[in-house]
């Protein structure tokens, strides 16, 4: 769906009229006009160039580690959640099976009790999963890609990471996603609409 950042509209206007521009340096340089430039030597663009290059190369392939460094430790994160989930999970579960083994009120009572805290945990994992998987769908790179349909001009579309924290939210990225509720004793589910649309 979203394809190549070079054969994009915008990218291939912006490609020819810096075609067009060179081109037209080109036919000053090898006519005799007046509006011909003079270079006493090449190697000034020639290094600015090769600088260039490499400074856009290399802060690109940076940025690109960086991302995707982040996603690796994404996996890890959910990787560490699960583990501590189950390793809680197992404890708790020895817990209650023997506080229910007890068979008087006080067990019974401390076995409902590590009941409703393992609900508890697990909600809280639950929401942990959802925002961070929420921060990854809506992060810089997306909120940027939505920047971009809007066509509003590049005014929008060239903007610093810290401003991007606080200027206004054009794409509904700060929206965070609604929480289902589900009632498994009545089969119910409450939920609240959510006005983002990616």
């Amino acid at each position: 769906r979203r394809g190549s950042v070079f054969f994009r509209r915008h990218s291939i206007i912006a490609g020819i009229f810096l075609a067009a521009v060179t081109a037209l340096c080109q036919a000053l340089f090898d006519y005799t006009t007046d509006w011909q430039p003079e270079v006493p030597h090449q190697f000034a663009m020639s290094a600015v160039g090769a600088s260039l290059t490499f400074a856009i190369v290399f802060r690109t392939q940076l940025g690109w580690q960086r991302y995707w460094e982040a996603i690796t430790q994404l996996h890890f994160m959910y990787g560490k959640f699960a583990d501590t989930f189950v390793q809680f999970h197992a404890f708790a579960s020895v817990s209650i099976e023997q506080n229910m083994r007890a068979g008087n009120a006080e067990a019974r009572a401390k076995a409902e009790r590590i009941r409703s805290l393992v609900d508890v945990v697990e909600d809280s994992f639950i929401a942990l999963s959802a925002f961070a998987a929420h921060r990854l769908c809506h992060g810089d790179n997306q909120r940027m890609e939505q920047r971009s349909n809007l066509r509003n001009g590049w005014k929008l579309e060239v903007i610093t990471r810290a401003d991007l924290r606080v200027a206004a939210d054009l794409s509904g990225s700060r929206l965070l996603p609604c929480f289902v509720v589900a009632d498994q004793l009545e089969n119910k589910v409450q939920s609240s609409t959510w006005d983002a649309k990616w």
